[in-house]
């Protein structure tokens, strides 16, 4: 099923295939009257909403310090937020800086 976010006004929200997690925290965002930034949905039910104050939440449970490094930049200045596969992911901040744990090749040579 395909998953998608549309935020409405500054803080209400329209969905469809979301997971029961994220409705929850969108409800709190929306009942705190939050305006929320950022939106990120990711495979293996990932996702991730900022608000223009900073206030975040997620449930991407990724290897690769997504958490870590959320907890370690200022998060009200997130542009974007991409989940790829194998735990890859990536922050764009507004200043345009590139936060990201990217694929890691194993190559053998023979």
């Amino acid at each position: 099923m395909a998953m998608h976010v549309a935020i409405q006004g500054s803080n209400g929200w329209k969905g469809q295939g979301i997971p029961s997690g994220m409705t929850e925290k969108l409800n709190w965002f929306n009942g705190g009257c939050k305006n929320i930034s950022v939106v990120a949905l990711g495979h293996n039910e990932q996702w991730c909403i900022i608000s223009s104050d900073g206030a975040w939440r997620s449930d991407a449970n990724l290897k690769g310090g997504f958490s870590d490094k959320m907890k370690e930049i200022e998060a009200k200045n997130i542009k974007s937020i991409c989940f790829g596969p194998d735990d890859t992911w990536a922050i764009v901040m507004e200043s345009g800086a590139c936060h990201a744990h990217e694929f890691q090749w194993n190559l053998r040579t023979s």
